[in-house]
């Protein structure tokens, strides 16, 4: 996994785990190489306290909003869930 790119980038063509966001990808983009983390940087992008983790989550997972307090749901592993990811791709996200 860490010898892959957060996304990749051509002339006519994106490619990226869940969500294309310019700022989440201008981070990586500023310090990697073709969007390949190095060990020190892939190990800063787990860490809930780096400036790179909300990068990568957006990158790899897609944005996520807080349910209302009060709200939440099981997911199909029968985990209880606050969150849950915004179809960032819809005009009725923007």
């Amino acid at each position: 996994m860490r010898s892959l790119p957060l996304y990749r980038e051509f002339e006519r063509f994106r490619a990226v785990h869940a969500c294309w966001s310019g700022p989440a990808i201008a981070k990586p983009a500023d310090i990697s190489t073709n969007g390949i983390l190095s060990q020190d940087q892939f190990i800063d992008a787990a860490n809930e306290t780096n400036a790179l983790f909300g990068s990568a989550e957006t990158v790899t997972i897609g944005p996520e909003i807080a349910l209302p307090e009060g709200f939440s749901f099981l997911d199909k592993d029968g985990t209880q869930r606050y969150d849950i990811r915004v179809k960032w791709w819809s005009d009725r996200a923007r």
